[in-house]
Protein backbone atom coordinates (compact mmCIF):
# COMPACT_ATOMS: atom_id res chain seq x y z
CA UNK A 1 0.00 0.00 0.00
CA UNK A 2 1.23 3.27 -0.77
CA UNK A 3 2.02 5.26 2.51
CA UNK A 4 4.23 7.85 1.23
CA UNK A 5 4.31 11.66 2.93
CA UNK A 6 1.70 10.97 5.71
CA UNK A 7 1.76 13.28 8.48
CA UNK A 8 2.42 11.96 11.99
CA UNK A 9 -0.15 14.69 14.06
CA UNK A 10 1.35 13.12 17.62
CA UNK A 11 5.16 13.96 16.77
CA UNK A 12 5.29 16.50 14.26
CA UNK A 13 5.17 16.38 10.79
CA UNK A 14 7.31 14.18 8.70
CA UNK A 15 9.39 16.03 5.90
CA UNK A 16 11.38 15.71 2.79
CA UNK A 17 10.22 11.48 1.12
CA UNK A 18 9.79 10.24 4.40
CA UNK A 19 6.84 7.99 4.49
CA UNK A 20 4.24 7.21 7.24
CA UNK A 21 6.29 4.07 8.35
CA UNK A 22 9.17 5.89 9.47
CA UNK A 23 7.14 8.40 11.63
CA UNK A 24 5.03 5.48 13.23
CA UNK A 25 4.85 1.65 12.38
CA UNK A 26 1.60 0.20 11.46
CA UNK A 27 3.24 -2.89 10.61
CA UNK A 28 1.41 -4.29 13.59
CA UNK A 29 -1.38 -2.68 13.61
CA UNK A 30 -4.54 -5.04 12.84
CA UNK A 31 -6.62 -4.81 9.32
CA UNK A 32 -10.23 -3.69 9.42
CA UNK A 33 -12.59 -5.01 6.70
CA UNK A 34 -14.89 -2.12 5.48
CA UNK A 35 -17.94 -3.54 3.46
CA UNK A 36 -19.44 -0.57 1.62
CA UNK A 37 -22.22 -0.08 -0.86
CA UNK A 38 -25.06 -2.27 -1.87
CA UNK A 39 -22.08 -3.86 -3.84
CA UNK A 40 -20.66 -4.40 -0.25
CA UNK A 41 -16.72 -3.94 -1.89
CA UNK A 42 -14.13 -4.55 1.05
CA UNK A 43 -11.21 -2.03 1.90
CA UNK A 44 -8.67 -3.48 4.09
CA UNK A 45 -7.15 -0.54 6.09
CA UNK A 46 -5.18 -0.56 9.28
CA UNK A 47 -6.78 0.13 12.36
CA UNK A 48 -4.24 2.86 13.20
CA UNK A 49 -5.42 5.21 10.45
CA UNK A 50 -8.83 4.75 11.03
CA UNK A 51 -8.63 5.62 14.24
CA UNK A 52 -6.34 8.58 13.70
CA UNK A 53 -8.56 10.21 11.10
CA UNK A 54 -12.09 9.02 11.87
CA UNK A 55 -13.72 10.01 14.71
CA UNK A 56 -16.66 7.55 14.11
CA UNK A 57 -13.91 4.96 13.24
CA UNK A 58 -12.48 5.35 16.86
CA UNK A 59 -15.72 4.99 18.33
CA UNK A 60 -16.73 1.97 16.72
CA UNK A 61 -13.34 0.25 16.92
CA UNK A 62 -12.89 1.36 20.42
CA UNK A 63 -13.13 -1.92 23.14
CA UNK A 64 -16.78 -3.96 23.51
CA UNK A 65 -18.22 -3.03 20.66
CA UNK A 66 -19.02 -5.52 18.21
CA UNK A 67 -16.94 -4.11 15.22
CA UNK A 68 -13.90 -4.11 17.09
CA UNK A 69 -14.34 -7.62 18.03
CA UNK A 70 -14.89 -8.50 14.44
CA UNK A 71 -12.52 -6.04 12.70
CA UNK A 72 -14.98 -5.34 10.10
CA UNK A 73 -17.44 -2.37 9.56
CA UNK A 74 -20.31 -2.37 7.31
CA UNK A 75 -21.43 0.82 5.29
CA UNK A 76 -23.91 -0.29 3.56
CA UNK A 77 -25.60 3.42 2.55
CA UNK A 78 -22.23 5.07 1.40
CA UNK A 79 -20.41 4.58 -1.93
CA UNK A 80 -17.33 2.80 -3.20
CA UNK A 81 -16.32 6.10 -5.31
CA UNK A 82 -16.71 8.29 -2.62
CA UNK A 83 -14.72 5.36 -0.31
CA UNK A 84 -11.80 5.08 -3.06
CA UNK A 85 -10.55 8.53 -2.50
CA UNK A 86 -10.79 8.56 1.35
CA UNK A 87 -9.07 5.19 1.67
CA UNK A 88 -6.66 6.62 -0.89
CA UNK A 89 -6.45 9.83 1.20
CA UNK A 90 -5.79 8.34 4.71
CA UNK A 91 -2.67 6.96 2.82
CA UNK A 92 -1.13 9.53 1.04
CA UNK A 93 -2.24 12.77 2.96
CA UNK A 94 -1.77 15.53 2.01
CA UNK A 95 -0.12 14.82 -1.29
CA UNK A 96 -2.89 12.92 -3.36
CA UNK A 97 -4.55 16.43 -4.41
CA UNK A 98 -4.85 16.28 -7.59
CA UNK A 99 -7.70 13.55 -6.59
CA UNK A 100 -9.62 16.78 -5.83
CA UNK A 101 -8.40 18.21 -9.33
CA UNK A 102 -10.10 15.20 -11.24
CA UNK A 103 -12.88 15.51 -9.56
CA UNK A 104 -13.95 18.72 -9.85
CA UNK A 105 -13.14 18.72 -13.72
CA UNK A 106 -16.80 18.84 -14.87
CA UNK A 107 -20.35 20.16 -13.55
CA UNK A 108 -20.73 16.67 -12.07
CA UNK A 109 -17.88 16.54 -10.61
CA UNK A 110 -17.98 20.03 -8.27
CA UNK A 111 -21.25 18.03 -6.97
CA UNK A 112 -19.22 14.48 -6.30
CA UNK A 113 -16.57 16.62 -4.06
CA UNK A 114 -19.83 18.43 -2.21
CA UNK A 115 -20.80 14.78 -1.38
CA UNK A 116 -17.39 13.97 -0.32
CA UNK A 117 -17.33 16.60 2.16
CA UNK A 118 -20.51 15.40 3.17
CA UNK A 119 -19.41 11.82 3.58
CA UNK A 120 -15.77 13.16 5.34
CA UNK A 121 -17.77 15.65 8.13
CA UNK A 122 -20.30 12.34 8.74
CA UNK A 123 -17.19 9.79 10.02
CA UNK A 124 -15.60 12.96 11.64
CA UNK A 125 -12.59 12.49 8.75
CA UNK A 126 -11.68 16.70 9.58
CA UNK A 127 -8.35 16.63 7.84
CA UNK A 128 -9.68 15.43 4.74
CA UNK A 129 -12.98 18.38 5.40
CA UNK A 130 -9.88 20.38 5.91
CA UNK A 131 -8.10 19.17 2.79
CA UNK A 132 -11.08 19.92 0.24
CA UNK A 133 -11.80 23.25 1.71
CA UNK A 134 -8.17 24.40 1.09
CA UNK A 135 -8.99 23.19 -2.38
CA UNK A 136 -12.56 24.72 -2.81
CA UNK A 137 -11.10 27.83 -1.88
CA UNK A 138 -8.25 27.95 -4.64
CA UNK A 139 -10.69 26.53 -7.31
CA UNK A 140 -13.85 28.46 -7.08
CA UNK A 141 -12.09 31.80 -6.19
CA UNK A 142 -13.11 34.03 -9.64
CA UNK A 143 -15.27 31.10 -10.62
CA UNK A 144 -18.81 30.43 -10.94
CA UNK A 145 -20.17 28.86 -7.63
CA UNK A 146 -23.70 26.59 -8.10
CA UNK A 147 -25.73 28.19 -5.27
CA UNK A 148 -27.60 24.52 -5.26
CA UNK A 149 -24.33 23.61 -3.55
CA UNK A 150 -24.37 26.20 -1.05
CA UNK A 151 -27.78 25.36 -0.65
CA UNK A 152 -27.09 21.83 0.26
CA UNK A 153 -24.46 22.71 2.69
CA UNK A 154 -26.77 24.78 4.49
CA UNK A 155 -29.65 22.17 4.88
CA UNK A 156 -27.09 19.17 6.04
CA UNK A 157 -24.72 20.94 7.90
CA UNK A 158 -26.24 24.39 8.77
CA UNK A 159 -25.60 28.43 7.53
CA UNK A 160 -22.49 28.39 10.24
CA UNK A 161 -20.75 25.84 9.28
CA UNK A 162 -17.42 25.95 8.27
CA UNK A 163 -17.82 24.78 4.31
CA UNK A 164 -20.85 27.30 4.39
CA UNK A 165 -18.58 29.99 5.30
CA UNK A 166 -15.71 29.07 3.20
CA UNK A 167 -18.58 28.54 -0.19
CA UNK A 168 -20.74 32.15 1.37
CA UNK A 169 -17.31 34.02 0.71
CA UNK A 170 -16.30 33.17 -2.36
CA UNK A 171 -20.26 33.17 -3.98
CA UNK A 172 -20.70 36.89 -2.61
CA UNK A 173 -17.44 37.86 -4.07
CA UNK A 174 -18.41 36.27 -7.33
CA UNK A 175 -21.77 37.77 -7.28
CA UNK A 176 -19.94 41.43 -7.29
CA UNK A 177 -17.80 40.52 -10.22
CA UNK A 178 -19.56 39.13 -12.61
CA UNK A 179 -23.31 39.53 -11.13
CA UNK A 180 -24.74 38.40 -14.96
CA UNK A 181 -23.74 34.56 -14.33
CA UNK A 182 -26.00 34.24 -12.08
CA UNK A 183 -28.89 35.27 -14.44
CA UNK A 184 -31.37 31.97 -14.29
CA UNK A 185 -30.65 32.58 -17.71
CA UNK A 186 -27.38 32.35 -18.45
CA UNK A 187 -25.70 29.48 -19.92
CA UNK A 188 -24.24 26.79 -17.74
CA UNK A 189 -20.45 26.39 -17.40
CA UNK A 190 -20.18 24.86 -20.57
CA UNK A 191 -21.79 27.42 -22.64
CA UNK A 192 -24.89 25.68 -23.01
CA UNK A 193 -28.03 27.19 -22.86
CA UNK A 194 -30.35 25.74 -19.87
CA UNK A 195 -34.05 25.16 -19.86
CA UNK A 196 -37.13 27.16 -18.39
CA UNK A 197 -36.89 23.97 -15.52
CA UNK A 198 -33.18 24.37 -14.44
CA UNK A 199 -33.31 28.07 -14.70
CA UNK A 200 -36.13 28.00 -12.29
CA UNK A 201 -33.91 25.87 -9.81
CA UNK A 202 -31.18 27.65 -10.23
CA UNK A 203 -33.08 30.72 -9.19
CA UNK A 204 -34.63 28.95 -5.85
CA UNK A 205 -31.12 27.97 -5.01
CA UNK A 206 -30.21 31.38 -5.27
CA UNK A 207 -33.05 33.04 -3.32
CA UNK A 208 -31.89 30.11 -0.69
CA UNK A 209 -28.23 30.78 -0.60
CA UNK A 210 -28.88 34.78 -0.21
CA UNK A 211 -31.23 33.76 2.86
CA UNK A 212 -28.27 33.04 4.65
CA UNK A 213 -27.69 36.28 7.01
CA UNK A 214 -23.77 35.90 6.76
CA UNK A 215 -23.84 36.16 2.65
CA UNK A 216 -26.58 38.91 2.63
CA UNK A 217 -24.73 41.02 4.92
CA UNK A 218 -21.28 40.56 3.87
CA UNK A 219 -22.59 41.44 0.13
CA UNK A 220 -23.98 45.55 1.25
CA UNK A 221 -20.86 45.94 3.23
CA UNK A 222 -18.47 45.01 0.33
CA UNK A 223 -20.98 47.25 -1.61
CA UNK A 224 -20.51 49.84 0.94
CA UNK A 225 -16.19 49.20 0.94
CA UNK A 226 -15.76 48.63 -2.31
CA UNK A 227 -13.61 45.78 -1.50
CA UNK A 228 -13.98 42.83 -3.44
CA UNK A 229 -11.18 40.68 -2.27
CA UNK A 230 -10.96 37.20 -0.34
CA UNK A 231 -8.58 36.24 1.84
CA UNK A 232 -6.50 33.25 2.47
CA UNK A 233 -8.42 31.58 5.74
CA UNK A 234 -5.53 32.51 8.27
CA UNK A 235 -5.90 31.92 11.84
CA UNK A 236 -7.35 33.78 14.60
CA UNK A 237 -7.34 34.04 18.18
CA UNK A 238 -6.79 30.58 19.64
CA UNK A 239 -5.02 28.80 16.83
CA UNK A 240 -8.98 28.73 15.07
CA UNK A 241 -9.40 29.83 11.16
CA UNK A 242 -12.49 30.80 9.30
CA UNK A 243 -12.76 27.99 7.27
CA UNK A 244 -11.28 24.53 9.34
CA UNK A 245 -13.07 22.36 11.53
CA UNK A 246 -10.33 22.19 13.69
CA UNK A 247 -11.62 19.40 16.27
CA UNK A 248 -11.68 19.46 20.11
CA UNK A 249 -9.77 23.15 19.85
CA UNK A 250 -6.69 22.05 17.70
CA UNK A 251 -4.40 24.54 16.05
CA UNK A 252 -4.85 25.56 12.11
CA UNK A 253 -3.09 22.62 9.74
CA UNK A 254 -1.97 25.54 7.65
CA UNK A 255 1.03 26.05 10.24
CA UNK A 256 2.12 22.62 9.18
CA UNK A 257 5.02 22.66 6.85
CA UNK A 258 4.23 19.64 5.34
CA UNK A 259 1.24 20.72 4.64
CA UNK A 260 2.46 23.43 3.24
CA UNK A 261 4.82 22.72 1.12
CA UNK A 262 2.50 19.57 -0.64
CA UNK A 263 -0.41 21.93 -1.06
CA UNK A 264 1.47 25.22 -2.21
CA UNK A 265 4.10 23.37 -4.80
CA UNK A 266 0.49 21.37 -6.71
CA UNK A 267 -1.44 24.80 -6.33
CA UNK A 268 1.46 26.09 -8.56
CA UNK A 269 1.45 23.70 -11.20
CA UNK A 270 -2.37 24.78 -11.79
Amino acid sequence: MNAAMMEDYDSGPVTGNASFTESKSFATSPIVTLIVGPTRKKYSVHKDLLVKFSTFFAKCLSAGMAEQERNQVELPEDTCQQFDVIVEFMYSMPIKLEILARSVEDEDGANSLIQLYLTADKYGITKFQDCIADYLRERYTGSFVDPAHLELLMERLGAKSHICKLLGDVLRVDLLERPHAYRPSHPDIHGVEIDREEARKREAALKKALSNEAVSVDIVRLLASGNDSLEWPSCGPGGRCHYHVHPNGTGCWLQDRLRRVCFEDFKNDW
